[in-house]
């Protein structure tokens, strides 16, 4: 285990950059449709933060928050292929 631990150390570039945040005013202008999937036990981002800050800046977000999910969250295409086929306006031709 050892070993192992030691290979995946070397071989691993952890990211350290903070991840970009919107403040509440760019929120606020943004007027496209918005899909929030938020997990609840996240490490990375503040879940309950997020929620918050999105239904108070961005009211016409919609937020799916699942209580149990972490940072990665499997099996959302249709949730989101759902999202898209409501939101996306067909070209004018």
């Amino acid at each position: 285990m050892a070993d192992l631990m030691e290979t995946v150390g070397r071989a691993i570039k952890p990211r350290v950059v903070k991840i970009p945040q919107l403040t509440d005013e760019q929120l606020r202008r943004l007027e496209m449709p918005i899909l929030a999937v938020i997990g609840g036990r996240d490490v990375l981002l503040d879940s309950r933060d997020t929620q918050a800050r999105l239904e108070c800046a961005a009211p016409h977000a919609q937020i799916c928050f699942i209580e149990d999910g972490y940072h990665f969250l499997p099996g959302q295409a249709p949730r989101v292929m759902e999202f898209l086929e409501r939101s996306v306006q067909p070209a004018e031709g």
